[in-house]
């Protein structure tokens, strides 16, 4: 079903009411602009929706990492001994 639309002298648009509730975008949804060999796309950009603490919280949750607490010197030392595993040589 296509519905038509005018674009304003600023280049706006207006997405019928029907489409918006249809595709779930509210005032303040971002929308990715993809432009096509025939025009143009419109898509939603898909958002987690999480607070960087709650993002943090989940990937704690999937790692479950439950050795001892490591310190900067800690996380160096893993990755130079990974460097010289996968290139046997020594970090710059």
């Amino acid at each position: 079903m296509a519905t038509v639309i005018k674009a304003s002298s600023k280049g706006q648009v207006v997405l019928p009411k029907r489409t918006r509730d249809r595709l779930g975008i509210d005032s303040g949804t971002l929308l990715e602009v993809i432009e096509t060999a025939t025009g143009v796309e419109l898509r939603p950009l898909k958002q987690s929706g999480l607070t960087a603490d709650e993002a943090t919280a989940r990937l704690r949750e999937i790692v479950r990492y439950t050795g001892p607490r490591l310190d900067e010197a800690d996380w160096q030392r893993g990755i130079e001994l990974a460097i010289q595993k996968k290139w046997g040589k020594r970090s710059a």
